[in-house]
């Protein structure tokens, strides 16, 4: 009954110290890194592996990324990004990265803002995903 079942999960151990985020990714969409504004990319997407729960004996790897003053990573379930409006319109990574690329004070209100234009542009309509979204940065003085 429950053999077709299984979890994605993307984990990230944060530290503050080091000024670095270790990753393990089981099958879940690639967090995304922001350096900067202008510098937006994929992070763990090669090293992701099986979701949990469809291989036992799968081994994952980690990966260790160092984080800049000013950084910050963006997490995501695929209810952001595959949003619909009305129009059949999807979301997209690419209107997320866009979002992320935009002026920000602090990654809170980066956050904000990606939540306030994907309600925007789904309007009304009814979803049939959930979404989650979160968003952690390291602060520009250091």
């Amino acid at each position: 009954m429950w053999e077709d079942r299984f979890v994605t999960l993307v984990l990230a151990v944060l530290d503050p110290l080091r000024h670095e985020a270790t990753f393990v990714n089981a099958g879940h969409l690639p967090p995304l890194l922001r350096r900067g504004k202008d510098s937006i990319q994929q992070v763990v997407e090669d090293i992701s592996g099986l979701p949990l729960g469809v291989d036992l004996q799968t081994r994952y790897e980690q990966c260790v990324i160092p984080l800049q003053p000013g950084d910050s990573l963006t997490f995501y379930t695929d209810g952001i990004t595959d949003a619909m409006n009305h129009d059949d319109e999807l979301y997209t990574r690419q209107r997320l990265i866009t979002q992320l690329s935009a002026e920000a004070e602090d990654v809170g209100l980066l956050g904000r803002r990606i939540l306030d234009d994907v309600r925007r542009f789904v309007g009304s309509r009814q979803q049939n995903d959930d979404m989650c979204l979160v968003c952690v940065g390291r602060n520009k003085e250091g």
